[in-house]
């Protein structure tokens, strides 16, 4: 049900620019890779913890990995219907422990999304649809949402971004704001929903000038209702140590250069795919070149610039749409027979999802945001296919 959209943006990653997403959103963070065109080998500096399984579509972790029922992890079962309101429903953002972002829809066509659709806030505890933020006979597509604000694109065309505009959804006072209209004109800009992020007032965001070889950065005051250049040839804003960072380009034109608005830089060696903020420290996806057996291409979840992999796995299996909160690191996979597992930053320990958990076979995808997040899972047979059980299931730090 709420993942039908995800296999158009996973594929979509693999044709975008440096992937960013931040502590503040959850999956819908959805950004861009830059094509590689060089990508570093970085042996792992410790001793693996586990050796490489026979079945090589599973992932090898390279820290300990421990029941998530062995932890001090909150475990919560909730209820998200599949129809809200006669509608059908999408969850798209965690917001807190009571609250999610949702889509909803008159029609359930897989083939049609984004849908017509009107986008609510809404409370799965008390079972409450606030009132609606757009209107349901646009196509409209959330790409940030806290608790006070979501912003969305629209569109005339599905499947495409950006080929509308850029508005702020106000949720205490319903309002909606047009703060941008993107040029669709511009190559692949339709394609490229990079990372956005609200600080301090103001949204951030970027706009491809030049197709998919050059980005502005802009910011939008919510109060003044004032938009202003940041920086060009600057993209993918993160919220890290307090203040906006953002990629900008190397001595070669790469967007390979971390730097904050106040003008520090963090140098990077790597051709990065996702990027991700905890607790003051960096995450990154990035190539580790060729498995020398298997001859297949090799992605690893690496902490800025460290040369040990926590996981690593061959590209486009199980390490994709990185995602962090304050308290865990999470990846979305394609190996349903892989338990769902999360990272926690301070024990810097792997903790998987089992037994009564979670189902032995499944689809899954996680949301974070804050200190919370939100697994679902949809059970699948032995052929793969989907058996119609699902869960969801709260969990957040004692």
């Amino acid at each position: 049900m709420v993942t039908r959209h995800l296999a158009y943006i996973c594929a979509a990653l693999f044709l975008l620019v440096t992937t960013v997403s931040c502590t503040n959103q959850g999956v819908g963070q959805h950004t861009s890779e830059q094509p590689s065109s060089s990508l570093e080998v970085f042996e792992s500096e410790e001793p693996s913890l586990t050796a490489r399984p026979v079945n090589n579509d599973i992932p090898k972790y390279n820290v300990p990995v421990k029941n998530v029922a062995d932890s001090d992890i909150l475990l919560t079962d909730v209820d998200i219907p599949q129809r809200i309101g006669g509608k059908y429903s999408y969850l798209m953002y965690i917001i807190d422990d009571s609250h999610a972002l949702m889509v909803t829809s008159r029609e359930d066509d897989s083939s049609h999304w984004p849908p017509t659709s009107e986008i609510a806030y809404y409370n799965f505890v008390t079972g409450n649809l606030e009132e609606p933020l757009s209107d349901e006979d646009i196509y409209m597509y959330p790409v940030y949402a806290d608790a006070d604000y979501c912003v969305a694109t629209t569109t005339t065309e599905e499947m495409v971004y950006r080929s509308g505009t850029l508005v702020l959804l106000n949720r205490k006072y319903c309002t909606s704001t047009t703060i941008f209209r993107y040029q669709p004109e511009d190559g692949l800009t339709g394609l490229h929903p990079n990372n956005i992020v609200i600080w301090d007032g103001q949204v951030y965001f970027d706009d491809f000038t030049f197709g998919a070889t050059d980005s502005t950065l802009y910011a939008y005051d919510i109060e003044r209702d004032e938009l202003r250049v940041v920086r060009k040839h600057a993209m993918n804003p993160i919220i890290y140590k307090n203040e906006v960072w953002f990629f900008t380009q190397d001595q070669n034109g790469v967007y390979r250069l971390l730097q904050s608005e106040s003008g520090d830089i963090l140098e990077n060696y790597h051709q990065i795919g996702d990027l991700v903020c905890s607790q003051d420290k960096l995450f990154t996806t990035r190539g580790m070149g060729e498995d020398s057996i298997l001859g297949t291409s090799l992605i690893g979840v690496f902490e800025w610039n460290n040369g040990s992999a926590i996981a690593e796995s061959r590209r486009g299996n199980a390490l994709m749409e990185l995602q962090a909160n304050e308290d865990f690191l999470a990846w979305n996979t394609t190996m349903p027979h892989q338990p769902p597992c999360v990272y926690d930053v301070s024990e810097e320990t792997l903790y998987e999802f089992k037994g009564d958990y979670a189902y032995a076979h499944c689809d899954y995808t996680f949301y974070l945001n804050g200190h919370v997040g939100l697994l679902y899972m949809a059970e699948l047979d032995e052929n793969d296919k989907r058996t119609g059980k699902e869960k969801y299931l709260l969990f957040r730090k004692c």
